[in-house]
């Protein structure tokens, strides 16, 4: 087979033009690498309208789970739409993004990191009582879910930046992912500097890591170079 040098500042080559894809065709026809650039869109829009609905519910003091809490007026909705079925989503994204990696030969735990992100996010989706609080089983379960969700966005952001260089995305793509992943530290630190209102840092940390995520799906879409022969 014929190669040539391609031009993306790395050692790569593609194929000759018999056997070459436009960049990204390929993996553009796989819906579930376009569902990072949805979810977060999809989370807001349920956030803020059910919020609306709940008499006295400020996204500047609650919590979001208080929305999926018991006694809450829409709790079933609020946790099979914002949480189970944004996981949902996360997590079709992270076997997407796996079966992206196994196809171009990539070894990366990257497709795994945002599955269990999606898994997390989507078992959040259990009720917290916040009147028993630590006192429930419930409560509990949901706040082992909440923290674990962060664990498993710093794996995949430590991880994506490596494994994108190995699939040729080009060095903005990586940047992106890096900074944007890096945004997550000063969000966490925000609700130190938030008590009084700490639904903002809450609301924050979800913008960061969905924000990563559409970044991670513009790069693995539009800007991944395909057919490459190391």
């Amino acid at each position: 087979m014929k190669l040539s040098r391609a031009n993306t500042g790395a050692d790569t080559y593609r194929t000759s033009a018999d056997d070459y894809h436009p960049v990204g065709t390929q993996d553009m026809k796989d819906y579930r690498l376009q569902l990072g650039k949805l979810v977060g869109l999809w989370f807001f829009a349920c956030l803020f309208g059910l919020a609306a609905l709940q008499p006295g519910y400020s996204h500047l003091t609650k919590a979001v789970s208080e929305l999926g809490a018991f006694g809450a007026p829409y709790a079933a909705i609020w946790n099979t739409l914002g949480f189970f079925l944004t996981g949902g989503a996360i997590l079709f994204f992270g076997i997407g993004l796996q079966q992206l990696l196994l196809r171009r030969e990539v070894q990366s735990t990257g497709g795994q990191s945002v599955m269990a992100l999606g898994i997390t996010f989507a078992a959040t989706a259990i009720p917290a009582d916040f009147e028993l609080r630590l006192q429930s089983p419930w409560t509990i379960a949901h706040a082992v879910f909440v923290l674990l969700g962060p664990v498993a966005f710093i794996w995949a952001a430590c991880v994506w930046p490596l494994a994108l260089a190995r699939l040729g995305a080009s060095r903005n793509a990586i940047i992106a992912c890096i900074s944007v992943g890096l945004l997550i530290l000063p969000a966490f630190a925000s609700n130190a500097f938030l008590a009084q209102t700490p639904g903002v840092g809450q609301r924050v940390g979800f913008a960061v890591m969905f924000l990563w995520c559409w970044v991670l799906s513009y790069a693995t879409t539009q800007n991944v170079v395909t057919d490459t022969v190391a």
